[in-house]
């Protein structure tokens, strides 16, 4: 960003303790690795981060629609949830929003989330697989299974103040980069009631 750095803490900056309503057991990287063997990984569909707040959309995700809207595809998610995206684009595309095609696989994304579901942070990595869902929950019964996108998050031990999460989805040809098509630009509520 011609020499300027955007620095965004991933910590908890709420004051609150909030334990997740989900139940898992955080795996050794090395016991996943085990249990992967056989299992074909495709590529990262993406990554990003959450970050912990409880009232609206995190202050300093505020701020990166704000820096980022002219020098990336910063999109907010079309169906209202608070989680935004940049989808990778040439130079070109991101300076012409307006014919982007969205029909282009867009791999791999990065995803910013303000979270409310717990007040650890949490840096996550979403992986296709030549495995189904329930294969996939089968293999990892100690993540969470998330029925309404059929994928498992598998959580990772470390010695951080944070959640690491590798969360495991099907393969499946194509993208979905054209649910985009209806999302708004980086511009919410929250940013025009701030302005």
């Amino acid at each position: 960003m011609n020499g300027n750095t955007i620095e965004v803490p991933i910590k908890n900056t709420t004051g609150r303790v909030k334990k997740s309503p989900h139940e898992y057991k955080p795996l050794s990287i090395e016991e996943v690795v085990f249990r992967h063997k056989g299992v074909k990984i495709v590529e990262i569909d993406h990554i990003g981060f959450n970050l912990p707040w409880f009232d609206g959309i995190h202050p300093d995700i505020l701020k990166l629609r704000t820096q980022l809207s002219d020098k990336s595809v910063y999109k907010l998610f079309p169906t209202g949830e608070p989680w935004d995206f940049i989808l990778p684009a040439s130079e070109k595309e991101i300076h012409d929003q307006e014919t982007l095609d969205y029909a282009v696989v867009r791999r791999p994304k990065f995803e910013i989330v303000s979270f409310d579901k717990s007040s650890r942070p949490l840096i996550q990595f979403d992986v296709l697989l030549k495995k189904t869902g329930k294969e996939l929950s089968e293999l990892f019964p100690e993540g969470i299974f998330d029925s309404g996108h059929n994928n498992v998050w598998v959580y990772l031990k470390n010695p951080y103040d944070l959640d690491i999460c590798l969360v495991l989805n099907e393969w499946k040809k194509g993208d979905w980069g054209e649910f985009f098509t209806s999302s708004p630009p980086s511009q919410s509520p929250e940013d025009s009631s701030r302005a």
